[in-house]
């Protein structure tokens, strides 16, 4: 789902247009399977995608981080998700703010909109399924008497 979500959103209203999401991230380190090995312990839904390996979290779909093997640790690259119609958008506004649409790196989508921070870091704009919450989450706050406990189990 990488359409417009309609009115509302920015594009919509004709402002500006904004990411909806950090789609993912992409680091480098020397030794898949330690890494592998540890965020797998860590808790999360690691999988071996070619000669990298991605990171979900269990029962999602969704592909939060990016691992690959390098000579040292290093963030590769992060990847932001926006609505395909604003895109063209995009375009626009980093050129007429004079910034550098360079190549992807290395196993970066060159259908993608890359730019460098200041830092020199590649910063990857996508038309991708937001995956940010789209309202804020609701809270059950009982208040509990003198004498009760007042938090919740876990």
């Amino acid at each position: 789902m990488t359409e417009d979500p309609g009115p509302g959103s920015p594009d919509a209203a004709g402002g500006e247009p904004g990411v909806h999401s950090l789609d993912h991230f992409c680091f480098a380190v020397p030794d898949l399977p330690v890494a592998e090995a540890f965020y797998r312990a860590f808790g999360l839904d690691v999988r071996r995608e070619g000669g990298e390996l991605g990171l979900y979290t269990h029962g999602h779909a969704h592909r939060w981080g990016r691992v690959v093997e390098g000579p040292r640790k290093a963030l590769k690259y992060l990847s932001f998700g926006a609505f395909a119609a604003d895109l063209p958008r995009f375009r626009t506004l980093l050129r007429l703010a004079g910034l550098d649409r360079g190549a992807p790196p290395p196993g970066g989508s060159p259908d993608a909109l890359w730019v460098r921070d200041p830092d020199g870091t590649p910063i990857e704009i996508r038309a991708a399924e937001k995956s940010s919450p789209a309202v804020k989450a609701g809270v059950d706050n009982p208040s509990a008497p003198a004498g009760t406990r007042g938090v919740g189990s876990r």
